[in-house]
This record gives structure tokens, C-alpha cells and sequence, in this order.
């Protein structure tokens, strides 16, 4: 096994590469805006110069910031304190940043920290109330938002696929197209490289990895990049293919070179390998070409990371001096301790899940527990589908009790059960973390649009149209629709409610905006934390809760932000000391009934309230979720769903169980084993990334 301290000195080296990457760009980047004539170092640019101290030194310590002639700074300055700043704000959040919180960060830093024209456009448009997931949604594709690319990668060091979609779900705040995409493969080729043995053969795989997933013609490009690199018989030869009009031509549909600066690194780094360059005839060729201050930091960092920053010659980390030197070390020293408390945790819960998947197909526990929560929320879906959007006095007057299904041939069309089978067959393709782009190619393929109300209908339709996945849900209704499917997303989460939340609140964007969004990572987290193998009842609601936004939502309802947090824990106090689940009735609707049923503050709310007053009984819940009306299905079906996920089918009523016809039982079985192993390969990817990382675990013979 690796000693994680190889992997340290990969991050090293990457900032490291990168700092010189960057100021040798900004030179480069002068002399493109013809701003280097008075410079110091003057036009000469050769591998003599760049291996000359009096040549160099001025390069790598004084390039000034670029200017319009006439204008003030523009903001195309120095990005080495941004991506340090960036890092430090992963360390002190603990943990990767959602749009929401790089809004955040980026408002609070804007007197210094000023993101070039694109950029500040899209801060403008999140100044002035814009959802940030959205900011950029069609401002012009550059690549000047690349540089968060650095701190993604270094969070997410070992695994280029989170790294690429971290990167890409923080990019759409500042830009779109082809700019933000590239943005996420840079992150993946870092991430990969960061990984001790990791060579350019792997750094390449998954680059073409993510292209091919996420966007073929940038494959395409990318491959062209590559086959330029190995066919060029020289580096000059390299950077005049990159640079020809027709390639470049095709790059942007600006008439710019910006997006160019990518392709001409990866060609730079094919060659390399290929032709076993010398870095300092490669750095020459690339510095020739216009605006090409982001080639030269993702080539030089690459390279600085694989081979160490040892083996870059000795002259240029000499001239560095001290610049920068004590920001790089301290996001880089507060990267590594991050980066090693997140594995050391990651390895933690799959340790504590791995266990319950030990025995032969459809026997291991954890089996168990996600087949019983599959089954038992389709159980809870069609008991409560009868009465959806009555009123509880309503059903005391027709039913007393409803304590029966009334229709069982619902468990085979009900949309919450089948909604359920979308987000699950969507974890399952996906072979890892899903995104709002995987559930939306499950929509295309699986959903019938009939079948579901208008507001899933409406976010169809725009799928259809090819808006982006991402930006779907935001011109929706709000009602409890992605609470309603979204279990499977907790359940490969099993055992990791912060990772299941933050995937929920991504994929809810697809056809919801609004609490709704929340209302379903608050549930998904739930449900991980229900899978855990000393779960309680207690421990549930406590995730539930501590998934709830920290800051107050608002809400238009209210003429003030609500604090879900706090309304969540008075709901269940109120809920305190009730004899059963119908007792609970009277108590919520006077308390905390909502503008309409479908309203997903009511839903979690009643869910949660349900669910610890029938002390995780799933009978109990069933009953209570469906006897308080409004929205009763989804009630019953997420209720049932923590509670069986917390108890397995032994606590599901047999005489429930034996509603399902056999074809129906084996594809929920069917479902309930492909989810089981896709846990299973999550947990032993996350030992063995932590292994080769440098992180021991002891179950590393897995």
C-alpha cells in the first residue's frame, strides 16, 4: 500500500506546476495583449531564455496585470490567489462547496477576488437574486473560469468522475457550453493525477472517460488533440497544428483562440509521452501561442504531478522565490489533511456497510433492508392513493379507519412506485454517483408521461426540447413530486446521509425547484442513515433534521424566510407523547398544515411525524400515512420506506407481502440486488482509492 505522504507531494507538485504554469501564461498572455515591449523580459522567448535566471526571473515574479489600453485593470490578474482562497474555503466548510455556497463565497471576497467578464457577469445576475445553478445557464463559453478546477481536483484527488462533476455543477455559476465542460475534465485529469502510480496513460483514460459520457463532440475534439500530439514530429510542429485556423475554428463559435489553450495541453501532454520531450521545448511552443496562460498551467501542473516537481528544471523553481509561496503551502498542507479525513471517513462507512452484504444473492442484509423499503413504500404508495388530497375527517366519515389496500392492482401503476424505479434503475446504469443528466436520460427512456401529474409532465416536456437537465425544474411548480421516487438515492448512499443529500438536491433539480429540492435530500438522508447497521429510530429524525437547510428558505407563503431546522423539531415535538398514529392527526393539521397537500413542507413534515410516532413500525406508518389524508400516498410510501429500511421484510405484514403477483415481486427483487451490488462496488471502490491513496483500511483484502 501507498504512504499517503506520495500523494501529498503529487498535490505539492501539482500547485507547484501550476503556480509556474500560470505566471509563464500571464507573460505569455502580456505578450498576445502586446503588452511586453517595456517589459523586462522583452519578446525573446527560446529555451535558452527560459532557462536563463536574468530572463526568466522577471517572467515568473513581475508580470503585470493585463489592461485594456485606456482602461483600468480589467480583472485578468493573478489567479493563484483565487484558487488558494477556493481551497481554503473546502477546508472550512469541511467538505466539497454546492453553487449555493461558492455564491457565497465568491459575494463575500468580491473586493479582491474578481472574476474576469463572463464571470462577473453571472455574479451580477446571483447579486441580484438568481438561483447560482442557473447564473450561467446561457452566458458565452470561455475558459476563464477554469481555475476552481484546482481545488475540486485536490478534494476530490483519486476519483476524476466526482472531481469532473463537482467542478462542472460550480462552473454553470459563471458560464456555459463548452467552457464549462472542460472546466470538469481538467478537474478529472488532476484528481487522476493526484493518485500515487497514476501515469498520463490514466490521466488520458479519464479524460476520454468523462468526454465520451457527458459530451461527444468535446470527445471528438479531445481525440483530435491527442492524434496531434502523436503525429506531430516536433514541438513547433505540435503547437502550428493546435493553432491552425481550421482546428481552432471549430473550438468556439466566438472568434477567439480561449478555448484552444485546452486542446494545445492535452496534444502538449500526448507529445510528451509520446516523444519523450524535453518539458522546456514544450513550455516554449506552448508560450507561442496567444492567450495561453490556462495551457500552460494544466500542461505544467500535469506534468509536475506525475514526474514531481524535482524533475521541472532548477532555474525556474529557484526564480520563483518566494512568490506565493505561503498561500500555495497552506491550502496545499490544509488540501492534504482534508483529503485524508475525508477518505479516512469514506473508509469508515464502508467498512460499517460491507458487512451487511456478506452472504450469497438476495441473503445479505442489506439486501434485505432495501427490498423491504422498495416494497414497502410501493405497499404505502397505493393504500394511501384512494384518499390522496381528502382531508382526514374526510376519511373518518367514509372509512373509520382505513386500515386495508383497497385497490391492490395499484402496486403495479402507481407513479410514486414508479418513480422509485426510475431513480433506482438510474443509480444502477450509472455504475456510480448519479447526476441530474443520468436521471435524465432514465426520463427520456422510462417515463411515461400520462402517468404522472402535470408539473413531472411539464419538466418532461422541456427534457424533450433539450434544455439543459439542470435547469429544468426551475420554472416548475413546487408539490412533493422528487420526494416522491427518490429513496434509491439514500439507499446507494447506505450509510452516508451527507453524500445522499447533496446527490438528492442535484437530481431534484431536474423536474423541482423550491423546499422540494430539500424536502428530498432531507428524506434520501434518511434513508442512508436508516441502512446503517445500529440505526435507531432517534438516529433517523436527527439526520433528517441535520439535513434540513441551516439558513431560513424562503418560502411565498410567508412574508418571512422559514427555518426548516427549527420547524421540523416542533413538529415532532408536538408529535411527542401521542398514543398512535392517528391521535397525530388532529395535532399536525393544527399546527402545521400547509397552502395545499401536495406542498413538500407538509409532506416531509407529516412523513417524519408519522414515522416516530409509530416507533418505525411499518404497518403503523402505512396506516398513519394514509389516514391523514392530503397527500397520503406519498406519506405512507415514505414512511414505510424508513421504517422498512430501518427493520427489513420481516416487519412488512406477510399478508401485504403476498399482494404482489410473482412478476411484479421478482423485479422489485430484481432491483433490490442490482442496488445491493452497486453498494457493494461503491464500498470497495472507496477502500481501494483509500488504499492507493495512502489511507489503510481493514478490510483492504476486498
Amino acid at each position: 500500500m501507498k504512504c499517503f505522504a506520495e500523494t501529498e507531494h503529487r498535490m505539492e507538485s501539482a500547485a507547484l506546476g501550476m503556480l509556474l504554469g500560470h505566471q509563464m501564461g500571464q507573460w505569455s498572455e502580456r505578450k498576445w495583449w502586446n503588452f511586453s515591449q517595456d517589459d523586462k523580459s522583452g519578446n525573446g522567448l527560446s529555451v535558452e531564455n527560459l532557462l536563463n535566471p536574468e530572463w526568466i526571473g522577471p517572467v515568473l515574479q513581475e508580470p503585470p496585470t493585463i489592461t485594456t489600453p485606456g482602461w483600468g485593470p480589467t480583472g485578468y490578474g493573478d489567479l493563484v490567489p483565487y484558487i488558494c482562497a477556493l481551497g481554503m474555503e473546502y477546508v472550512r466548510q469541511s467538505g466539497p462547496l454546492s453553487p449555493e455556497l461558492f455564491r457565497d463565497f465568491l459575494l463575500r471576497e468580491r473586493e479582491w477576488l474578481r472574476p474576469q467578464a463572463v464571470g462577473r457577469t453571472c455574479l451580477e445576475l446571483m447579486t441580484e437574486g438568481m438561483n447560482p445553478r442557473i447564473a450561467g445557464l446561457y452566458a458565452p463559453s470561455v475558459l476563464s473560469g477554469c481555475w476552481i478546477a484546482w481545488p475540486i481536483a485536490f478534494y476530490h484527488a483519486g476519483y476524476p468522475h466526482h472531481a469532473y462533476e463537482d467542478a462542472v455543477l460550480l462552473a454553470r455559476t459563471q458560464g456555459s457550453g463548452d467552457g464549462v465542460i472542460l472546466t470538469g475534465l481538467i478537474a478529472a485529469m488532476l484528481a487522476e493525477a493526484l493518485r500515487p502510480d497514476s501515469t498520463w496513460t490514466d490521466m488520458r483514460a479519464a479524460l476520454l472517460t468523462m468526454a465520451d459520457k457527458r459530451d461527444t463532440r468535446i470527445a471528438e475534439l479531445v481525440r483530435r488533440a491527442l492524434e496531434i500530439g502523436r503525429q506531430a514530429v516536433n514541438d513547433a510542429e505540435l503547437m502550428a497544428m493546435v493553432r491552425g485556423p481550421n482546428f481552432r475554428r471549430e473550438l468556439s463559435k466566438y472568434n477567439v483562440d480561449w478555448l484552444a489553450d485546452f486542446y494545445a495541453a492535452v496534444a502538449g501532454m500526448e507529445f510528451f509521452a509520446v516523444h519523450s520531450a524535453d518539458v522546456v521545448y514544450l513550455m516554449c511552443s506552448v508560450l507561442q501561442g496567444c492567450d495561453s496562460r490556462f495551457g500552460s498551467m494544466i500542461m505544467l501542473s500535469l506534468l509536475a504531478a506525475i514526474y514531481g516537481d524535482e524533475n521541472l528544471p532548477t532555474v525556474w523553481r529557484e526564480q520563483m522565490g518566494e512568490l506565493h509561496k505561503e498561500c500555495l503551502s497552506e491550502w496545499v498542507m490544509n488540501s492534504a489533511n482534508l483529503l485524508q479525513t475525508k477518505l479516512q471517513n469514506e473508509v469508515r462507512i464502508a467498512e460499517e456497510i460491507l458487512p451487511l452484504i456478506h452472504g450469497s444473492e438476495k441473503e445479505s442484509v442489506l439486501y434485505d433492508k432495501i427490498l423491504a423499503g422498495l416494497l414497502a413504500g410501493a405497499i404505502g404508495n397505493t393504500m394511501g392513493s384512494p384518499v390522496e388530497d381528502r382531508d382526514y375527517p374526510w376519511i373518518v366519515e367514509h372509512f373509520g379507519v382505513l386500515d386495508r389496500i383497497l385497490t391492490p392492482g395499484r402496486l403495479e401503476t402507481e407513479d410514486d412506485a414508479a418513480m422509485t424505479k426510475i431513480w433506482a434503475e438510474t443509480y444502477i446504469q450509472c455504475d456510480g454517483r448519479a447526476y441530474v443528466e443520468d436521471l435524465s436520460e432514465t426520463f427520456r427512456q422510462k417515463l411515461v408521461r400520462s402517468n404522472y401529474y402535470y408539473d413531472t409532465q411539464h419538466a418532461y416536456d422541456l427534457i424533450l426540447q433539450d434544455i439543459p437537465p439542470h435547469a429544468c425544474g426551475h420554472w416548475n411548480i413546487v408539490t412533493g413530486s422528487a420526494m416522491m421516487g427518490c429513496s434509491p438515492c439514500g439507499m446507494y448512499h447506505a450509510g452516508d446521509p451527507r453524500q445522499a443529500a447533496a446527490d438528492a438536491l442535484e437530481l431534484s433539480y431536474l423536474y423541482q425547484r423550491g423546499f422540494d429540492v430539500y424536502a428530498t435530500a432531507i428524506m434520501c438522508a434518511a434513508v442512508a442513515e436508516a441502512l446503517r447497521p445500529n440505526a435507531t429510530v432517534e438516529t433517523v429524525l436527527e439526520t433528517a433534521i441535520a439535513a434540513a437547510p441551516a439558513d431560513p428558505v424562503v418560502y411565498f407563503n410567508r412574508h418571512e424566510p422559514r427555518d426548516a431546522q427549527e420547524h421540523l423539531q416542533n413538529a415532532l415535538a408536538a408529535a411527542e407523547g401521542c398514543p398512535d398514529v392517528l391521535a397525530a392527526r388532529e395535532i399536525l393539521y393544527a399546527g402545521f398544515l400547509e397552502y395545499n397537500g401536495q406542498d413538500p413542507w407538509e409532506v416531509i413534515t407529516f412523513t417524519l411525524a408519522i414515522f416516530k410516532v409509530a416507533r418505525g413500525d411499518v404497518w403503523q406508518c402505512m396506516l398513519g400515512g394514509a389516514n391523514i389524508g392530503r397527500d397520503s400516498d406519498t406519506i405512507a410510501n415514505l414512511s414505510a420506506v424508513l421504517a422498512a429500511c430501518l427493520h427489513g421484510t420481516a416487519s412488512i405484514p406477510q399478508h401485504l407481502l403476498s399482494l404482489f403477483g410473482e412478476t411484479v415481486l421478482e423485479e422489485y427483487q430484481g432491483l433490490a440486488q442490482e442496488l445491493t451490488d452497486a453498494v457493494h462496488v461503491r464500498c470497495k471502490r472507496v477502500i481501494e482509492t483509500a488504499c492507493r491513496l495512502g489511507v489503510k483500511s481493514s478490510l483492504e483484502e476486498l
